[in-house]
């Protein structure tokens, strides 16, 4: 299928603001560049102008010699927006897969904001969650 990519919508961030927004995909992952583990997940933001737009995070659990991240906080403000406070084992990957993948599909607001990726290109970054 030949396409014009620039007819494609829904490559630009979403403006910033607060959003309603679904966990549509969790990818496990081992990020190379920091040698930590977490997560590359995906979100759909699901009501409004921006509806069906995605929305890209990762969330490092573990850095490189298996201690909690110093990023853990986001992926800890997520899951507690999206369940609740709970007590989970951050050294086993099976127990946070288990977390995260249990809030697919459920609706959390949001505040997302605009920033400059390594390249200088804007992006989504989640900033905060509410229950």
């Amino acid at each position: 299928m030949r396409v014009r990519l620039g007819s494609l919508t829904g490559l630009d961030p979403v403006p910033a603001a607060s959003y309603v927004v679904t966990l549509v995909k969790v990818t496990p992952t081992d990020f190379e560049t920091s040698v930590s583990w977490g997560f590359k997940v995906q979100f759909k933001v699901a009501e409004g102008e921006f509806e069906n737009r995605t929305i890209f995070e990762n969330y490092v659990v573990l850095d490189k010699n298996g201690d909690p991240s110093p990023a853990i906080f986001r992926f800890a403000q997520f899951v507690t927006a999206c369940m609740g406070d709970i007590e989970i084992d951050l050294s086993d990957s099976q127990e946070c897969q288990a977390a995260i993948e249990s809030c697919l599909n459920q609706p959390v607001k949001v505040k997302v904001d605009v920033e400059n990726d390594n390249k200088g290109l804007p992006r989504n970054r989640i900033s905060g969650y509410e229950a």
